[in-house]
């Protein structure tokens, strides 16, 4: 009996945690680049490489480049139309009984050394989570001396806050896609020359 009452207390005080966590509308730091405000997630990592601006550029809208960095499981990953500057793709993940579908738009901007991205569709088959309502952001280039910076950036609108279980496994994800995109930019670097 102590044991379940022990168990009780424990779980509300985990339930008090994250209502004081998430209320007010404040902006919460997740993760030193994951920030959140009621229903609004945003996104923002920046990092320094050798690898060379136009090769930057070319890895951050190029639908070859995409799919080696941006792979995850249960996900498959299509181009749908494509124009000179831009195209769609489409990401359909799927999980048990579980599937989502969203269509992102992509388009390059050379001349400012930007590559953005514009959620054009998306669709969920169960409602116990938040449906994304509308998603954008951005890989922007910024060429140095010695290195160059790339900054990503997005913004995620959602119908409700998420629970801190998914947001946990947002970060986690958004970790994994980071520490992907790193990797695969280095293998790029020694082609410098």
């Amino acid at each position: 009996m102590y044991k379940a009452t022990k168990i009780k207390r424990i779980y509300l005080l985990d339930i008090l945690t994250f209502i004081i966590f998430i209320s007010n509308g404040q902006a919460q730091e997740v993760g030193s680049f994951l920030t959140c405000e009621d229903s609004i997630y945003k996104v923002e990592y920046t990092f320094t490489t050798r690898c060379k601006k136009d090769m930057l550029l070319e890895i951050c809208f190029e639908f070859s480049h995409l799919i080696e960095f941006a792979k995850q499981k249960n996900t498959t990953i299509k181009l749908l139309e494509n124009g000179e500057n831009w195209y769609t793709v489409e990401y359909d993940y799927r999980y048990f009984i579980y599937t989502n579908n969203s269509v992102y738009k992509k388009t390059i901007i050379p001349q400012e050394n930007l590559v953005k991205f514009e959620m054009v569709n998306y669709s969920q088959n169960i409602g116990i989570l938040p449906k994304v309502l509308a998603a954008s952001g951005y890989y922007k280039v910024i060429a140095n001396e010695k290195e160059n910076e790339v900054t990503y950036y997005q913004e995620t609108i959602l119908e409700r806050q998420m629970d801190r279980f998914y947001l946990k496994s947002v970060k986690r994800k958004t970790e994994e896609f980071f520490l992907n995109l790193k990797e695969y930019i280095e293998k790029f670097e020694d082609k410098n020359d």
